[in-house]
């Protein structure tokens, strides 16, 4: 006797839901950094632009700026169906490793104290870390699938 195994309509949005886990995570994550990081600087402009050795806080008030617009993006994203959220989430990523890139730039090349450089350093270093993180569980979801 050969045993059958229903299937039913539910298992594949079940199985992209389980598999897309750890990447809505990661996005939730970042969005909760991002907003907090945003606000953060948002308030505290001109001790962050003294510390960072600049002599306005323009730079920074647009920093704060688009770090609280990016992250009611990613808590969007982290709601997203699974299907949606593993195709958009690599090219999310994709805009963290340019910030990334962008950033180890400004910490070259601008006018910076040396605390401001190492800061935007970390920052930049941290940023890889969370776009690779989310192009690994991305990657390892879609094999799931």
């Amino acid at each position: 006797m050969t045993a059958v195994h229903p299937t039913t309509l539910t298992d594949q949005p079940l199985r992209e839901t389980r598999a897309a886990t750890v990447v809505r995570r990661v996005v939730q994550a970042d969005a909760a950094v991002t907003a907090v990081g945003g606000i953060v600087v948002l308030a505290a402009a001109e001790p962050v632009a003294d510390l960072l050795g600049l002599a306005t806080t323009g730079p920074v008030l647009a920093v704060g700026a688009v770090f609280v617009a990016l992250s009611l993006v990613l808590a969007l994203l982290g709601r997203a169906d699974a299907r949606s959220m593993l195709r958009l989430v690599p090219i999310n990523a994709a805009g963290d490793l340019v910030w990334a890139a962008a950033s180890i730039g400004v910490a070259a090349l601008a006018e910076l104290s040396g605390t401001g450089r190492a800061l935007i350093a970390v920052q930049a270093v941290v940023v890889l870390a969370v776009g690779e993180a989310k192009l690994i569980t991305v990657r390892r979801a879609r094999s799931l699938l």
